[in-house]
């Protein structure tokens, strides 16, 4: 049965509301919007996709929709932008609204960069840097195989870190099991989540192909400088994406100057944005925002979902609004025009 919230959505689109509030709001609410998406993919069978399919966004038909329809309602703008207005240089144009991208993977640049640069939509991409032009995918993503795999194999149950997970290979009861199971991961300490991973290739009995995977795939640099080349804004997603507040004072700054660092050398632009890997409010704290304005930042957007106001906007605590794989088009337009009710 649909959820409230997507039928209240399917409601307000079919009366024509949505761009209705939205015009309506921006009269009263000084606020900037920004979405925040992983990756843009078409799958034909989930069942058979080894990778997280909650990383996939939108399809590319709904990608290219959910753009056009910012570009014809909303003003798209890049942190660079928004850093202009804030030292005065410039001033906010109507219903400004960022899209942004965690990660780093291939299809930013195969799919979503392709509708950018058509529509002129600007975007962000958060990029953790050790995985650019590397053969192994994300830590998160990789996970999530070996979980595949060891639900094909006689094992029961998986046991990660301490913690013990049964196995399925119907798709909703594995979406709740790989739930808890990321949960689990994200709260270890850096160092026990690499160990706990590489013991779990060993227990599930495969070894990363050569070549890695065409379905998860980080970017290449020399993908990452033509899209920079075209206007699309890099930020720091740190270097491994390890949740920061986990790390000793040494890797996190570690993390956080390396990664701007090898980001301003590739693409000879300054990087003053940075994006916490996984976003919550476990994730990050005083200590890594405080961290993150000795490196050099001057921005840092969470995982948190909402709005920001341009007059009480907390710089290093940039709300974003989720565009998962299960908003559609009428989620998608209310979302944006009524983003309490959504977050």
């Amino acid at each position: 049965m649909p959820g409230k919230k997507a039928i209240f959505a399917k409601v307000m689109r079919a009366i024509g509301l949505p761009p209705i509030v939205t015009r309506m709001r921006s009269l009263v609410c000084d606020e900037v919007t920004i979405l925040a998406y992983h990756r843009v993919l078409d799958i034909a069978d989930e069942t058979a996709y080894p990778f997280d399919p909650d990383l996939i966004s939108a399809s590319s038909a709904d990608f290219r929709w959910q753009m056009a329809y910012i570009q014809k309602h909303y003003t798209p703008i890049t942190f660079g932008r928004l850093l202009d207005c804030l030292d005065g240089k410039d001033t906010l144009p109507p219903r400004p609204i960022i899209v942004t991208f965690d990660d780093g993977f291939d299809d930013n640049y195969h799919f979503a960069f392709p509708v950018l640069k058509s529509l002129g939509v600007p975007a962000t991409i958060f990029i953790s840097t050790g995985y650019i032009d590397q053969p192994r995918t994300f830590w998160f993503d990789w996970l999530y195989y070996l979980y595949n795999m060891a639900a094909a194999s006689p094992v029961q149950p998986l046991s990660f870190a301490g913690a013990s997970f049964s196995l399925s290979r119907d798709p909703a009861r594995r979406q709740e099991i790989t739930a808890n199971l990321y949960n689990h991961a994200k709260r270890l300490p850096d160092d026990v989540l690499r160990t706990e991973i590489a013991a779990l290739e060993k227990r599930v009995g495969v070894s990363y192909p050569e070549n890695g995977f065409p379905q998860s795939r980080p970017l290449s640099w020399k993908q990452v400088r033509e899209m920079a080349s075209h206007g699309i804004e890099l930020g720091s997603h740190s270097v491994t994406h390890p949740i920061l507040a986990n790390l000793s004072e040494t890797k996190l700054h570690e993390e956080l100057t390396v990664s701007k660092a090898r980001l301003e050398h590739e693409i000879g632009q300054p990087v003053d944005i940075i994006a916490y890997p996984v976003g919550y409010d476990f994730a990050f704290n005083e200590k890594v925002i405080e961290a993150a304005r000795k490196a050099g930042y001057r921005l840092g957007a969470c995982y948190l979902p909402g709005i920001n106001r341009a007059k009480q906007m907390d710089l290093f605590r940039l709300k974003r609004l989720h565009v998962e794989r299960y908003v559609d088009r009428s989620y998608f337009q209310t979302m944006l025009a009524l983003p309490e009710f959504f977050s």
